[in-house]
This record gives C-alpha cells, structure tokens and sequence, in this order.
C-alpha cells in the first residue's frame, strides 16, 4: 500500500527528525506498507501536491504536523474516498483530540500501523476550500493575527491565549447579519465562529453538542465587551447548562448553509489560517472526509442540544 506522507518540518515544537524516526520503528521498508514523505517548505500548495499523488495510485495520506497541514490535506481528500491519518505535531492539535487520537508522535505512528477504524465527519466549504475545524470572525481572527509562529514554537497553546488577552484590550462589538438556513437575525457581538468541533484547546471545548460527525454547522456567537465579559464566556464553557438570559455565549445552528456579514471589513479565519476579509458563506458538506481514528472511537457520537435558541 502507498501512503503519502505530508510532514510540516516546523509545525509546534516537535522536530521532524523525531516524526521520521517514529515512521521508521513503525514502517520498516521490509512492510507491505511504502511510504512517500514530502517535507513541506512553506512555499508549495500542499493540497496541489496531494491531490498529484492520489492521481499516481497513493491510497492514504497521513499528516504529520498541526491542524494548519491537516487543514491543507483535508482540502484535498475532501469528496474522495482516501482516508486520512493524522500524526499530531502541531501547538493545539484540535482535530486529534477531538477524534481520540494519540497526541503522542510515537502512539499516533502505532495506531496508523496497527488496526484503525474509519470516522467519516463533515467539513465547511467556503468557495472552494474545506476547513474541518471552524470558520470565523472578530476575536478569533484577531487572535490568530496576533500569533506569531515562534510564539506558538516557545509557549505552545499558551501564545493564543496571551493573543486573545491582548486582543481584549479595546476590544468592540461589531454588528452581524447572520443567516442560516434561509433565516436571518442581527446581533452585536465580539465574535461569530462556526465550528465543526466541540474542541477549543485544553481544557476548553465549545459544548458538548458540537460533533464532527452531526451534520450540522453550530454558530457560536460570543456577546463580549471587556475582559470580564471574556471570563464570562469561560465560564459557559466550563458550565454549558446556566440561565440563557445571562450567557455571554450562545449557540444557533443550521443543516446546510451560514451567511455572515459585517458592516465593516473584518477579518475571516479557517482553520486557524487567515483567509481575507468579510463577508463569508459557509456551506456543509455532510461525511465528505474519512479519518483513521482509533477503533473504539468510530461509533456515531449522541448529540445534546444547548440551552438557547436554535435556528432550525
């Protein structure tokens, strides 16, 4: 079997002679299984080179690197039938933790060797790039603007936090016309993010009613003027089930298509990658990914509906 490995050398703090190493012990070439690793420079199109080797007979595609290379892979395997192994490398390593994956180079190499279920999950198409993670605008954004990549290189998870807490600092509502399924409603908030995953960064999950796999697109909408605004937000998180009324977090959701607008030129986020500015029109593509994911993890997940309104 032919399996293209697409290896981001400088993603998060692992080094990527440690990534061949753990694809050595795991892939001898005396296997049944051939790998073909392209160490990514940064400057390619790395779904451009994915899709050339799924046109020469490759048959998977592992990422090795943070959900920025996964993002790059997903674009390409999307609507495809070529499964996809994530080897996490990266700062956050959202898709890997919310799939069960082991975070650990070592144990992630294994598990790609040893036996695998496939998970099929759905992405966010916007034009004509898929994200798996989100989608996003205002504080998020900003955020990932703020970020440098020696920053995520030093401190890991803890230089997007310290960009959000800078980002805070002046912080102003924007006004949104969002619409979802058709339905239209106007909100003044910091932050609009359309997420495919419950995942935030450890310990931090956007609720429990968000899942890869729902066929859905859950808003996210964040109602933040100040830091203790933001430390609200926090606290939804950490406890999904308060009053709505007092939520600085609230959810909506849709089955096909999102719509947002800004009266100004905000920023737009994918994946963790800056995209452009507003407007943006996200649409679901139901199952269009398939991922290598540890047996136990392949069952369909239950789906419990938050507290707040819902658009459909």
């Amino acid at each position: 079997m032919r399996v293209l490995v697409i290896l981001n050398p400088v993603a998060g703090r692992t080094q990527a002679t440690h990534v061949r190493r753990a694809l050595d012990q795991n892939f001898p070439e005396s296997g049944a299984t051939r790998l073909e690793i392209y160490e990514t420079t940064g400057a390619e199109d790395v779904a451009g080179v994915v899709r050339g080797a799924i046109g020469s007979g490759v048959e998977r595609v592992f990422a090795a690197g943070g959900d920025g290379t996964v993002s790059a892979v997903v674009d390409a395997l999307a609507r495809t039938n070529i499964p996809l192994g994530i080897i996490p490398a990266g700062t956050t390593n959202v898709l890997a933790q919310e799939l069960g994956i082991p975070l650990n180079v070592e144990k992630a190499c294994q598990l790609l060797a040893g036996k695998t279920s496939i998970r099929s999950i759905d992405t966010l198409q916007l034009g004509q790039q898929h994200f798996v993670l989100s989608v996003g605008t205002g504080l998020n954004a900003k955020a990932i603007e703020g970020t440098s990549r020696e920053g995520k290189r030093r401190f890991g998870p803890l230089a997007y936090v310290w960009s959000v807490l800078k980002t805070v600092t002046g912080l102003q509502p924007h006004s949104f016309t969002i619409i979802a399924d058709g339905q239209k409603l106007r909100v003044k908030a910091a932050d609009v993010l359309l997420a495919n995953v419950s995942t935030l960064m450890r310990p931090f999950r956007w609720g429990p009613h968000i899942a890869p796999d729902d066929g859905r697109i859950d808003i996210c909408v964040m109602r933040a003027k100040n830091v203790v605004d933001i430390l609200g937000v926090a606290r939804d998180i950490i406890v999904p089930e308060g009053p709505s009324h007092e939520r600085n977090l609230i959810y909506w959701h849709a089955h096909h298509s999102v719509l947002v607008f800004a009266e100004e030129p905000l920023l737009v986020q994918g994946d963790g990658e800056l995209l452009g500015e507003m407007p943006l029109e996200v649409i679901l593509v139901p199952g269009a990914i398939q991922i290598l994911v540890p047996e136990e993890d392949s069952r369909p997940r239950k789906v419990r509906l938050p507290l707040g309104r819902n658009l459909s």
